[in-house]
């Protein structure tokens, strides 16, 4: 799913080259959802990738109902 890095919106989504606009399992949308708690998570992916050192990162993130956004991996 493609994020606009400014809003936080979803713009797309590709699933094994196709576009999508609804999850292949449950059918709910995918587009023009906006993220929960964005700033902050834009946020700690900057910090993450940072602190990492290595200069170019992907930072996966989920957000869980309890702790807020966590990073999975970089």
């Amino acid at each position: 799913v493609g994020i606009d890095i400014d809003s936080g919106r979803t713009l797309n989504a590709v699933l094994e080259g196709e576009c999508r606009r609804s999850h292949p399992d449950t059918d709910r949308d995918l587009v023009g959802l906006t993220i929960p708690d964005w700033p902050r998570i834009r946020e700690i992916a900057v910090h993450a990738a940072r602190i990492s050192g290595l200069g170019y990162t992907g930072i996966d993130l989920v957000i869980d109902d309890d702790m807020g956004p966590a990073i999975l991996e970089i």
